[in-house]
């Protein structure tokens, strides 16, 4: 649901934006831009949510270009990086994998499984 529903919303978000910038509006453009990051957070942590189902039933193409999406939403989303990279180590693309492993290391330089998935990497053969 939020998939089909949010991008329409954030649509007409959009367009309340631009109309409280025309009016002057400083507050109403402020609590329209609060709504659309509290939306884009919802959207990317619903992408994120399929994309684990996806990965289960074996559909890693979709299950890959959800999370692509996901993080273009919600960069610092710790979960779909990791998952991300661990989808791209198996599927052969190292350089994704690394990317996206020293993303999570951006966000949280302590993450240890980020840091063991990333040594793993560049140590291997």
């Amino acid at each position: 649901k939020t998939l089909k529903t949010h991008p329409g919303k954030i649509g007409a978000l959009l367009g309340d934006l631009e109309q409280a910038q025309k009016e002057g509006n400083e507050a109403k453009s402020v609590t329209v831009l609060d709504n659309m990051i509290r939306m884009n957070a919802e959207l990317a942590d619903a992408q994120y949510q399929l994309s684990v189902i996806y990965n289960h039933q074996g559909k890693t193409q979709e299950s890959k270009a959800l999370l692509e999406s996901s993080i273009q939403l919600n960069p610092k989303q710790i979960e779909a990086q990791m998952t991300l990279g661990h989808l791209m180590s198996r599927m052969g693309n190292r350089l994704k994998a690394e990317d996206a492993f020293r993303a999570v290391l951006g966000i949280n330089p302590e993450n240890k499984e980020a840091q063991v998935e990333l040594w793993k990497l560049l140590n291997k053969p």
